[in-house]
């Protein structure tokens, strides 16, 4: 399912952190960042990360700031007694294609134009690259977008930031359209996993009750 769509659902999970752990090292290892290991957190203001908050999160992929990005992402909803916070999927190779096709020469751009990315949480980290990564044949390998941990690229020249944020206008136009987003409300004992690499992530804005996630 994850080579095929980008994403699958394991169902049957046991609703504790420790048993989706399990499940984690029993696909991969799992990758130790600035946010530690494995991440079990509820809403808590305190911390620097919009995760933390109750606010809509628009559509993304994670990393944008690390050199690697993280590959495989799993998710799963411990608790939630409220409304709100449904998860959304956006097949952004399928957007790509979709901008290729119409705008070749924003695609274009976006494939060759750096884009500076950062983050300005408890942690700074700062990376330059591009939205649309492709290999040596041509192909498509990655993208990486995050307009809420997008700099400011004021090194381009005035022609270059036109087009930029001409393209990026676009870009988000096309991951926005309806027939490319996936809604879901994730619920305890079932797990998401994606390809972060291809797959644009977002949360609805959560209205009422407490919610666990890891």
């Amino acid at each position: 399912n994850i080579h095929k769509y980008g994403f699958s659902f394991i169902d049957n999970v046991p609703v504790s952190a420790e048993n989706t752990e399990k499940l984690c090292d029993s696909i991969g290892y799992i990758r130790v960042t600035h946010y530690g290991g494995f991440w079990d957190f509820t809403t808590d203001l305190a911390m620097k990360d919009t995760a933390y908050s109750e606010i809509e999160i628009p559509s993304h992929t994670d990393g944008t700031y690390w050199e690697y990005t993280p590959y495989l992402q799993l998710f799963h909803l411990l608790f939630h007694d409220g409304e709100g916070g449904n998860t959304t999927l956006v097949d952004a190779f399928k957007c790509a294609e979709d901008m290729k096709r119409e705008y070749p020469d924003h695609y274009m751009f976006l494939s060759t134009q750096k884009v500076d990315c950062h983050s300005l949480g408890d942690v700074y980290l700062a990376q330059s690259k591009r939205i649309f990564i492709h290999n040596d044949e041509g192909e498509l390998i990655q993208v990486s977008w995050n307009n809420s941990d997008r700099s400011s690229n004021f090194g381009a020249s005035n022609k270059d930031l036109q087009m930029f944020y001409q393209s990026i206008k676009i870009w988000n136009e096309i991951i926005h359209r309806d027939e490319n987003v996936l809604n879901h409300r994730l619920k305890p004992g079932q797990a998401l996993i994606f390809d972060n690499w291809r797959c644009l992530h977002a949360r609805i804005g959560i209205t009422t009750g407490k919610r666990r996630m890891c």
